[in-house]
């Protein structure tokens, strides 16, 4: 799993997009969530709608040193520390997390090549999107796509590789994890609210339903 940021123009404005991405180095498939920023209630979301998608859940998952997810670093003596929601996310998910050693983002390998595929791919000209509802559409199609063409190694189709590959992976839970952190905000003469260090229009978050969110 990593973050990547993307220039994408929205309500006609070029404006940085975090997009979250989710790979499989076994089958090469990718999914990719557009999202305002980077906190955990972004993550935690980003992470949970590719598991929606793909009705299963993955038994690992690999992470960098983010402070949104990881407590303490790995030392020379102890395994990383996640924070408690992170913990609590993983528990729901009965997934395993393995953090990457301090500056070592690179051990997660694939899902940082698939970082600069997308972004040569799709995000070379800045796509143009009413708001993220939008622009999640348009990876989602991407992504879609993309699994029709051959594996780099494997001379097989890549959706044949995902489909074999999910018989391996956890089931859904039944119920979904709630990602929610409610405070009162006021929208700016321009009907944008702060996220984090940035605005956002409201016209986002009420066509997703999600004007309560981070």
């Amino acid at each position: 799993m990593d973050f990547g940021i993307m220039e994408a123009v929205e309500t006609g404005e070029l404006c940085d997009i975090r997009l979250l991405i989710l790979s499989s180095p076994a089958s090469n498939t990718a999914f990719y969530e557009p999202l305002p920023s980077e906190n955990q209630e972004c993550l935690f979301e980003g992470i949970k709608k590719p598991f929606g998608k793909a009705d299963d859940v993955p038994r690992s998952i690999w992470i960098d040193n983010m402070t949104t997810a990881v407590k303490a670093p790995r030392s020379k003596t102890e395994e990383a520390t996640l924070t408690d929601e992170f913990l609590r996310f993983q528990l729901h998910y009965g997934l395993q997390t393995q953090v990457c050693n301090v500056a070592k983002g690179n051990e997660k390998g694939h899902v940082e090549g698939k970082v600069s595929y997308v972004r040569y791919n799709l995000f070379s000209v800045p796509p143009v999107s009413s708001c993220l509802k939008g622009l999640t559409q348009t990876l989602d199609e991407f992504s879609i796509v993309d699994q029709e063409r051959l594996h780099y190694e494997k001379e097989i189709e890549i959706k044949t590789l995902w489909k074999q590959e999910t018989a391996t992976l956890l089931f859904l839970p039944e119920n979904e994890y709630m990602v929610r952190k409610e405070r009162m905000v006021k929208p700016n003469p321009y009907n944008e609210v702060k996220i984090d260090q940035g605005e956002r229009p409201m016209n986002c978050f009420m066509n997703n339903n999600n004007a309560d969110n981070d």
